[in-house]
């Protein structure tokens, strides 16, 4: 369940599309998703993608999860 996403951004390339976080509330950890979009033409149509890494997670009860993220949780 996505609990909050940040803003969209450019990439550094011409045709490197957009990127924005998801944190995620998976059970009792909380990750942090780095989502990227863009267009690739395939020599016949363009073609609309998406991937996302894994960036960084915490448990719901970690000390070192960000203190802005916690009000997202309960």
């Amino acid at each position: 369940m996505t609990i909050y996403t940040t803003q969209e951004w450019d990439g550094y390339g011409k045709n490197d599309g957009k990127y924005w976080n998801e944190y995620r509330l998976e059970g009792s950890e909380v990750q942090k998703v780095r989502c990227h979009s863009y267009k690739f033409f395939n020599n016949r149509e363009t073609e609309h993608c998406y991937d996302e890494d894994i960036v960084e997670s915490w448990s719901t009860d970690d000390p070192n999860m960000p203190e802005w993220l916690k009000q997202y949780i309960e």
